[in-house]
């Protein structure tokens, strides 16, 4: 590992004793320590991690080099990160190791830079790595792949993992298909998941390697298990294809689906267009719709587009009809909605038909609508549930739990809620926390609001997960408080995106 410049060997005095008969500009470092002067933090941070001046001590080190990071300084910035990597004073991470070395030297640590280019051609693997990081990625120095490469293949040569997969993604890019596969190979066999996912793509394409699909979707299986993204969806498109396993399109749609609740954003989208069409899965327009909003938040907007202009996926199709009729609801222009409904009805496909019904008893029950029938509406919503169409459980038993176009009765809410989660409705699932979350007609359960927000994922609601933040913040439900999780669960895009999608539309 490469070392901090100036390292001095450990004072045997005690903290206090040596401040107290320190020099006068010892004694002001340290005062200027307290107030808040950065640089001062660093100074006082090198003593307790040195041992000079002070006893040694890594966690006070640490405290005091986290302080000064607060304020940006660089040199603190770069020995915080020694502390991630050599597990001093703090748990070892050489993640965040990586990073912070990355902040200290775009902050202007140059310094830092040379040390670890001098580390790295003595021979310090982790300080190789870092090296091709940099020249990879140009942190502190021009991007230079030939540099990045030879880096990686001293670390690689020592047995380093993370170098294998890197030299491997690189020479794979630059179509070395060979030297690559027996960079990711050696990766796979020493536990890397990433590389377990290249190591079985290769087998399972015949690239740079002799081609064997069932060989490949094992080590596949592997990677999908471990939850690598990547491979889920891999996996899932295997099942549906029947390459390397037995076709099961089923199973394809459940792999697919672990992949998209990971956020992978080619998942959502391709699982959007199984759910359409009913392949592998059950025909559910509204899960879709969730689906191909997520998909279109995450630049997917092109190609949902072009599903239906002319020559199209879905040019002309029933769910282009269904996209109209939510516009067309959102927009108060009930009569066209109704319009729309009806010509789902005329499908002879059971699911689109019950599909339009819903719309239909949905916009019948809508206040704002001039011709509004509430009693048929509900009528025509209870059949639509006789027939188990989620949709239209979640939409019921939100009435019922309300109470206000409907007698509030919210046993009926709880049960028509309930199944409709139990269908897989995100905005059911994420209701159903939501009323777990606030004893709203449930014993409030803590517990079981954040299993409904974990299985809602990616598709929970803006208030889903202001109350999952919540329970993060707070230690709700046996979580472990954590403030961090809390912020980034609230900086998430949450809702169903379905203004952007039918401004899509042709």
């Amino acid at each position: 590992m490469f070392a901090l410049a100036a390292l001095a060997t450990p004072a045997s005095l005690s903290a206090k004793q040596t401040l107290e008969e320190a020099t006068d500009s010892i004694k002001t470092i340290y005062k200027n320590a307290q107030g808040g002067d950065a640089s001062a933090q660093n100074i006082v941070g090198m003593w307790y991690y040195n041992g000079r001046h002070v006893d040694q001590d890594y966690k006070l080190a640490a405290k005091w080099w986290s302080r000064a990071a607060k304020a940006e300084d660089a040199q603190a910035i770069g020995n915080l990160g020694l502390c991630y990597q050599t597990g001093h004073g703090v748990d070892r991470d050489s993640l965040r190791a990586t990073g912070l070395y990355n902040r200290s030297i775009r902050e202007g640590n140059t310094e830092l830079l040379k040390r670890m280019a001098a580390s790295a051609d003595k021979g310090n693997v982790f300080s190789q790595v870092y090296m091709a990081l940099c020249y990879q990625k140009g942190i502190g120095v021009k991007k230079d792949i030939y540099k990045a490469s030879s880096y990686f293949e001293m670390a690689a040569k020592k047995g380093s993992v993370d170098a294998c997969r890197e030299l491997g993604l690189l020479l794979l890019n630059n179509k070395q298909n060979t030297d690559a596969f027996g960079y990711f190979k050696t990766a796979a066999q020493k536990g890397d998941i990433p590389s377990t996912f290249y190591y079985g793509r290769m087998l399972a394409e015949g690239k740079g390697t002799k081609q064997d699909a069932t060989l490949g979707m094992i080590q596949m299986q592997k990677a999908a298990e471990a939850g690598f993204a990547a491979a889920q969806l891999y996996l899932g498109r295997a099942y549906y294809e029947g390459n390397g396993v037995r076709k099961d399109p089923s199973q394809g749609y459940q792999w697919m689906l672990k992949a998209a609740r990971q956020n992978n954003s080619n998942a959502q989208f391709q699982i959007a267009e199984k759910l359409v069409a009913g392949d592998g899965c059950q025909l559910d327009y509204n899960l879709a719709t969730a689906w191909f909003g997520k998909a279109v938040a995450n630049n997917h907007g092109k190609a949902f587009k072009k599903l239906f202009e002319t020559g199209g996926a879905l040019a002309g199709s029933p769910y282009l009809t269904y996209l109209q009729a939510r516009k067309a609801i959102a927009t108060d222009n009930f009569e066209t909605a109704l319009k729309k409904s009806k010509d789902l009805q005329k499908s002879k496909t059971e699911a689109i038909a019950q599909t339009g019904k819903t719309l239909e008893g949905i916009i019948l029950c809508n206040k704002d609508y001039a011709k509004r029938d509430l009693k048929k509406g509900v009528k025509m919503l209870e059949k639509c549930v006789a027939t188990g169409n989620a949709t239209a459980e979640y939409v019921l038993g939100a009435m019922y739990d309300a109470g206000k176009q409907v007698e509030r009765d919210q046993n009926k809410a709880v049960d028509l809620i309930s199944a409709s989660a139990k269908a897989g409705n995100p905005l059911a699932i994420s209701y159903l926390g939501d009323m777990y979350f606030e004893g709203r007609g449930v014993q409030q359960d803590y517990e079981k609001a954040i299993q409904c927000y974990n299985d809602a994922s990616v598709l929970m609601t803006e208030t889903a997960a202001k109350h999952l933040a919540a329970c993060y913040e707070n230690g709700y439900g046996g979580l472990e408080a954590d403030q961090k999780k809390a912020s980034h669960i609230l900086k998430g895009k949450y809702g169903s995106n379905l203004e952007a999608l039918v401004d899509l539309l042709p």
